[in-house]
Parts: structure tokens; C-alpha cells; sequence
């Protein structure tokens, strides 16, 4: 596993963002996710659990910078090389009006996040949510911008 990550390390350290976005079957996600969680170097967040915490005391001028809130949250843990995003779901919540992707590329820019996506990857584009959902939302994104895990 260490050296698995250590070639996905080199690999995203040639792009801008060092983001990696694991979409795909749950069952299998769940298992890297297990995988992960043995890193010493890891900070794993479930931002379901985290942000909800610390996004009903926000102000709704604080909700203007969610970048400023994630990095906060972050920064209350020890600093490890890795950020691990878990059920994320949170983050597309229609009232927030966050662009889920723009957040996750601006936080990857210094160090590497893995996010757990809870949702569908296909011809380079992200999917919040089933067709149909309040929180469906389109995401197109390139692999230029990130890694792919499905």
C-alpha cells in the first residue's frame, strides 16, 4: 500500500492540484478506505459529521468561505501529509451553494487530499447525485485538474 502511494504521490505531483478523487462502487470504496486508514501519514474527515459540527454556528457571512472553514477544520488535527475526505455529501447541499469542485482544488493545492466522491465519474464529468435529486449537479473536471480512482 505504502508504495502504491508513493507512485500515486509522483504521479500527482506533476499536476497543478494534488487531488485524487476515488468514484466508483461502494464496497470497493470502502476497502481502500480501510487501506488508508492503517496510514500513519493520514488525516481521514468524515465531512458529513465534521462540517455539520461547525457549519451550524456559521454565520451566513462565514458560509461565503467555505475554503476558510474546511482549512480550519484541518488545521484542528495534526498535520499529516494526506487529507482524506469521506461522505461528502455536505458539501452539495443546495443552500450552501458551494461549487464542491472548485472547494476540493483549492485545498489540494498544497498538499494531497483524496476524496471519497459519493457519486458517479463518466466522460470527465462528476456527478453529485442521481438525476432527478435536489442535489444533482453536473461537475465537469479533467484529468489534468485531478486523479481518477473508479
Amino acid at each position: 500500500m505504502n508504495e502504491t502511494i508513493e507512485i500515486i504521490r509522483f504521479e500527482i505531483s506533476q499536476k497543478k492540484n494534488k487531488l485524487i478523487i476515488v468514484a466508483g462502487k461502494k464496497n470497493k470504496n470502502n476497502l481502500i478506505e480501510e487501506k488508508l486508514k492503517t496510514l500513519e501519514n493520514a488525516n481521514i474527515f468524515n465531512l458529513n459529521l465534521s462540517l455539520s459540527k461547525i457549519l451550524i454556528n456559521c454565520s451566513k457571512n462565514e458560509l461565503n468561505d467555505p475554503i476558510k472553514i474546511i482549512e480550519e477544520l484541518i488545521s484542528q488535527k495534526l498535520s499529516k501529509d494526506v487529507i482524506v475526505f469521506t461522505q461528502i455529501n455536505i458539501l452539495y447541499d443546495i443552500n450552501l451553494k458551494w461549487n464542491v469542485i472548485d472547494i476540493l482544488k483549492k485545498i489540494s493545492r498544497n498538499q494531497l487530499l483524496i476524496v471519497f466522491w459519493d457519486g458517479d465519474y463518466k466522460n470527465n464529468v462528476l456527478y453529485s447525485s442521481a438525476k432527478g435529486h435536489l442535489e444533482y449537479k453536473e461537475y465537469p473536471i479533467n484529468t489534468s485538474e485531478a486523479m481518477f480512482i473508479s
